[in-house]
């Protein structure tokens, strides 16, 4: 079996954003491998965060909804992004889990 995507997870907090780049460096260092990025915001994919964070993995923006806070859409949000890849393994993870 091989593993073909990791698939991550942020909203804009400031607890787990930051992880983002420590999260894709030791995926790419150890397994060789780019991560999938699902990002909860209201942002687009021209916004200058987007853009920062596309340098690390591909990333799939996910509109807030006012029902759902945001730390909860972001779990649900990373497996519908692996929902996605339906050919491929993927592993979901936190993005402070290395």
């Amino acid at each position: 079996m091989y593993l073909n995507r990791v698939v991550v997870a942020s909203d804009e907090h400031p607890s787990y954003l930051p992880l983002v780049p420590l999260a894709a460096a030791a995926w790419k260092k150890f397994f060789d491998i780019t991560i999938d990025i699902a990002f909860v915001s209201k942002r687009g994919p021209d916004d200058l965060l987007v853009l920062w964070l596309s340098q690390f993995g591909t990333v799939k923006i996910y509109s807030p909804n006012k029902d759902i806070p945001d730390g909860n859409l972001a779990k649900v949000s990373r497996l519908m992004l692996a929902g996605d890849f339906e050919d491929d393994i993927c592993m979901v993870c936190d993005v402070d889990t290395i």
